[in-house]
């Protein structure tokens, strides 16, 4: 379920911020294994963020539900402009079998 919330929370920025006239919304999902868990790459072509990334002042409640929704998952979230906003979230998988 933390992951659901995570990739609607970041559609509903992508469609809120990135959405630019004359220019068509771009967004790339990418889920991966990585080091005994997976790699969440999600990007848009929107104007990123205005620092560079997402940093822990900036943003509100959404900001706030994506990093709350990596740590429930045992995850770490980085943000960086990558010709607009991208997100790379690293987590475990929750329900693993022992």
């Amino acid at each position: 379920m933390p992951l659901g919330i995570m990739l609607n929370e970041l559609l509903t920025n992508s469609m809120k911020y990135a959405s630019q006239e004359r220019k068509q919304l771009r967004i790339d999902v990418q889920l991966k294994p990585h080091k005994g868990g997976f790699r969440l790459y999600y990007k848009d072509n929107g104007p990123g963020f205005s620092s560079g990334k997402l940093t822990d002042r900036e943003g509100g409640l959404g900001a706030y539900l994506l990093r709350s929704m990596s740590r429930q998952l045992s995850g770490s979230l980085e943000t960086k402009n990558d010709g607009g906003a991208a997100y790379t979230i690293y987590f475990q998988e929750k329900n693993r079998a022992a």
